[in-house]
C-alpha cells in the first residue's frame, strides 16, 4: 500500500461505488487514516467487513469515521473458514454453530469462564475430506458474559484479542496483551509521541524487547525527538511488563507485513514454558 496505490484505490472505489467493501482490518484502517490525512473525499459504502486481523475499538471508529458507515467485524481463517461475525449491534462476534464447535481454554486446557481470555479451539464440522478436531487455531478471545440486543441464540465471543504469538510475557510469564502497547504507543495518537508512523515491539527474550519505528517526520526530526521522548516510552513498556526488561528502540524505513498481507503490531519470540527465545 504505498502512496500511490493508496491513492489508486481511494479513486476505484469512488469510480465503482461498492455496495460493500471486504478488507483486512489493517488494510482498511490505513486508507481510512490515509484519506482523513490527505483530506479526500470518499463514496461511502452501506457497510465496510474486516477480517483477517484484530479490529480494535480505534481502528473501527476511524473507519466509520472516515466512510460514513457502519464497519461488521468477521473472524475466520483458510483452515476452517468464516467461523464468526458481528451482527447490527456490534456487541460481539456471532458463532455459527452447524459449522464450527468452538472451545476457548486456559494453559491447561480447561475451559474458561465468560470474559477470560484463552487459546481458541475449533472443531470444523463441515470439513468431511479432511476433518479438524479440536484444531489449536492460534488465536486468543473470550467468551461475552451477556447475551446481545439482537436475541440471536448463537454462541457469542466477546472479543477476538489477537494471535497466541502476539502476546508478550512478563518475567512471570503472566501475558500482556499488544492492545495496550497499540493503545499508548501507536495510533492513538498521543500528542508526545505524534512522530511515530508505524511501529512493531519485539520479544526477544523474557526481559528483551526491542521497538521498531517508522517515523512520521524525516528522520533527523525523528531522532531528535526521540531522544528527548525516549523516557516515555520506557516508562510505558515498564509499567506492563517491568522495571528490568530492557527496551532497544530502532529507527526504521518501513515494517513489512507478513507473507499474508496481515500487518503485526507485537510479535512474542519466547516459550511460556521455559522463558527461552523459540
Amino acid at each position: 500500500m504505498s502512496e500511490n496505490d493508496t491513492r489508486y484505490f481511494v479513486d476505484v472505489i469512488n469510480q465503482v461505488r461498492p455496495l460493500q467493501i471486504i478488507a483486512y482490518a489493517d488494510s482498511a484502517f490505513e486508507l481510512a487514516r490515509f484519506i482523513e490525512r490527505e483530506g479526500l473525499k470518499v463514496h461511502s459504502p452501506h457497510s465496510v467487513m474486516t477480517s483477517a486481523g484484530t479490529l480494535y475499538p480505534h481502528m473501527r471508529e476511524t473507519i466509520e469515521t472516515v466512510f460514513n458507515t457502519k464497519v461488521f467485524n468477521r473472524y475466520g481463517s483458510r483452515e476452517v473458514g468464516g467461523i464468526a461475525c458481528d451482527c447490527e449491534f456490534h456487541k460481539g462476534l456471532h458463532v455459527n454453530p452447524y459449522t464450527h464447535h468452538i472451545e476457548i481454554i486456559h494453559d491447561d486446557g480447561s475451559p474458561c469462564n465468560p470474559g477470560e481470555v484463552g487459546e481458541i479451539v475449533v472443531t470444523l464440522l463441515t470439513n468431511k475430506a479432511m476433518p479438524l478436531l479440536r484444531y489449536r487455531i492460534g488465536d486468543m478471545a473470550s467468551w461475552s458474559d451477556r447475551p446481545c440486543d439482537c436475541q440471536r441464540s448463537w454462541p457469542l465471543l466477546k472479543e477476538v484479542s489477537g494471535r497466541v504469538m502476539d502476546v508478550l510475557l512478563r518475567h512471570d510469564e503472566s501475558p500482556v496483551m499488544p492492545e495496550y502497547f497499540i493503545h499508548f504507543i501507536g495510533v492513538t495518537s498521543r500528542g508526545d509521541l505524534d512522530f511515530i508512523k508505524k511501529f512493531q515491539l519485539i520479544q526477544n527474550g523474557i526481559n528483551q524487547l526491542r521497538l521498531l519505528i517508522v517515523p512520521s517526520t524525516d528522520i533527523e526530526d525523528a531522532r531528535l525527538q526521540l531522544s528527548v521522548k525516549k523516557r516515555i516510552l520506557k516508562d510505558l513498556v515498564a509499567r506492563v511488563m517491568g522495571n528490568e526488561c530492557r527496551l532497544d528502540i530502532v529507527l526504521v524505513d518501513d515494517i513489512p507485513n507478513t507473507a499474508s498481507g496481515k500487518y503485526r503490531y507485537t510479535i512474542c519470540k519466547v516459550g511460556a514454558q521455559d522463558g527461552q527465545c523459540k
